[in-house]
């Protein structure tokens, strides 16, 4: 197994989806609950479900809103239809203005200001997003959307108190509300008041035994029990009541990876997303279980999608950045591990994946010393930030005994290189001496010529010896 399926992902890698989304056509944020585990207090008093009631919710007042007049209506109309061709294009700044001034043109409209409060909440903007769905809320407090956006931002910032005591107030306004019911469910769960929350599915069910909001809720709470037959049997309930439903298909998947089934955990996952390509939550759970098989193409894909979803969430971002270091994409498997730590400052996970990312990877342009030293560098500050791995002190070693080798090699081959020099430069020496000493009479061996014979004296008279006149 690569060592990319092994190194440490986000802490929490599977993201369950927090509250069950209805059918209805306007944008859903997705699922993003880390929270610590509530206090064991039991839930907070709400009225009785009224017996014998329909599914839908009992008419009650609601604060007075003027009506728009039909102009206003047709403006606000307008820029809602103008509002989703931007949210098409993937321009959601200008899908965030347009849903806002169709708002403005027609207070009533519910789904232009849930659509601005969950774009809000994926641009990171959480206070600006409470406050339009609160205002949509006072509009129109039946809105159910409106308050299951809102408890579900609640429930990401760790408000817990305000999600579960506005829930009780509007469920007091709306007794016979099953989805705010539903809602108010999942609260208690995040809270790990499971027992209040398994007697509220029940009472959910009671008045409605198809409810298949509440079918998942009552799946959760087994699963968290551990009661893996009940939670599989009920969602499997829920799955014949709504073939369609993509949530259903996400929670299957965890109760079945839970059961070591992990095949048939991801082809529930691979049915969520393609029952809702826009469930973030899915298509994160399905592209770690990819990572963990070694399918990283196939999980870069899936989280590459997540991440556009759902931009500001940091854990997304760290199993992204996973997928694309398993399928050898290192620079953009560096910048999805640096957005991690922007997004999550006080994780130290994000430091020990870029470690493993330097202590492995193969970079364009840096040498294997300046990689390796990097590795050490990011092995510290996820120390310095309180991390810790089993696997740490083994890496760490691996790190320095890499770095030593190629310290130590890039010295051998310097030293080779001097002495490659050396020799060159004497042998070049060698031979500008012979060149000089051939210009200088000396043959090849280097001895001297023996010096000419001198020549014979001319004679001294006649030949003979005599003179002229004899």
């Amino acid at each position: 197994m690569s060592r990319a399926s092994v190194s440490k992902f986000s802490a929490v890698s599977l993201v369950a989806c927090a509250l069950a989304c209805s059918g209805s056509k306007e944008v859903k944020p997705t699922a993003d609950v880390e929270v610590d585990a509530g206090t064991a207090a039991e839930p907070q008093e709400i009225p009785a479900l009224p017996e014998g009631v329909a599914a839908a919710p009992e008419a009650a007042p609601i604060e007075w809103v003027p009506k728009a007049s039909t102009e206003q209506q047709e403006k606000g109309k307008y820029a809602f239809l103008q509002a989703n061709e931007a949210l098409n294009k993937g321009d959601n700044d200008t899908a965030v203005r347009l849903f806002a001034d169709a708002v403005k043109a027609d207070p009533a409209q519910c789904a232009a200001a849930i659509n601005e409060g969950v774009l809000l909440m994926r641009a990171g903007k959480n206070s600006d997003a409470k406050s339009v769905l609160k205002e949509a809320l006072r509009t129109k407090p039946d809105c159910v959307e409106a308050s299951a956006n809102l408890t579900r931002l609640h429930l990401k910032l760790g408000e817990m108190k305000d999600a579960e005591s506005e829930l009780a107030q509007r469920i007091a306004q709306y007794p016979a509300s099953l989805p705010m019911r539903v809602q108010y469910v999942r609260v208690l769960i995040a809270e790990q008041k499971l027992d209040g929350a398994l007697n509220e599915a029940k009472k959910v069910l009671k008045a409605d035994e198809r409810n298949v909001p509440a079918m998942q809720a009552l799946g959760d709470v087994w699963y968290r029990e551990k009661k893996y037959e009940l939670s599989r049997d009920v969602l499997e309930t829920a799955a014949a009541v709504d073939p369609s439903n993509a949530e259903t298909a996400n929670a299957q998947g965890f109760v079945l990876l839970a059961m070591d089934q992990k095949p048939l955990a991801i082809e529930a996952f691979r049915r969520a997303v393609t029952l809702a390509p826009e469930l973030a939550e899915a298509r994160n759970n399905l592209g770690v279980l990819l990572s963990e098989a070694n399918d990283f193409d196939g999980a870069a894909t899936q989280l590459g999608e997540a991440v556009k979803l759902v931009p500001d969430r940091g854990a997304l971002w760290l199993n992204y950045g996973n997928a694309l270091r398993g399928a050898k994409r290192l620079d953009e498997a560096e910048t999805a591990y640096k957005k991690a730590v922007d997004l999550r400052p006080t994780d130290a996970s994000p430091w020990f994946n870029l470690a493993i990312l330097y202590l492995d990877g193969d970079f364009k342009g840096k040498t294997a010393v300046d990689r390796l030293t990097q590795s050490e560098n990011y092995f510290a500050e996820f120390l310095k930030r309180g991390g810790s791995d089993p696997k740490l002190a083994r890496y760490q070693a691996e790190a320095d005994k890499n770095l030593k080798r190629e310290k130590d090699k890039i010295a051998r081959d310097e030293r080779d290189k001097l002495k490659k020099v050396e020799q060159e430069q004497k042998a070049a020496a060698d031979k500008q001496k012979r060149e000089a000493n051939k210009l200088g009479g000396k043959d090849d061996d280097g001895d001297a010529l023996p010096p000419p014979k001198p020549a014979p004296a001319p004679p001294a008279g006649k030949l003979g010896g005599k003179d002229d006149d004899k």
